[in-house]
Parts: C-alpha cells; structure tokens; sequence
C-alpha cells in the first residue's frame, strides 16, 4: 500500500465523520412558545465532508495507482 492510498482512505474516513456529525452542530434556541434553530453548523460541515470524501477520489484516481 503506498502513501497515496493511506491518504485517500484517511480521507474518506474523515469526510465521513464529518458528514456523521454535522447534525450535532445545528443550534436551537427554545422561547416560551417556539423553537429556533440555526443550521449554519450543520451545513458548512456537510459541506467540508462532501470536499473532504471528493478530494480523498481525486487523490485515489490521480495518485493511487501502484508505479514500477
């Protein structure tokens, strides 16, 4: 296994993490009569998952491929 492959399956593994806990970043706030939630959080990490899992098949396609 070579490095490059090491670094596409970290990421992968970090974007999905990310992705697993974007929805704990949703902050609510709870008055008298209703709740607001602001979801800002939740979706800059869906985002920085997303680019993560991307980058990690960008890696594995461009340099995980085994030279002589």
């Amino acid at each position: 296994m070579t490095r490059w492959h090491l670094l596409g399956m970290l990421l992968i593994v970090l974007g999905i993490a990310v992705l697993l806990v974007a929805p704990q970043a949703q902050t609510c706030v709870t008055d008298f009569d209703h709740t607001a939630c602001r979801a800002t959080g939740t979706i800059l990490l869906k985002v920085v998952g997303v680019a993560l899992v991307a980058a990690a098949a960008a890696v594995l396609a461009l340099r995980g491929t085994a030279t002589d």
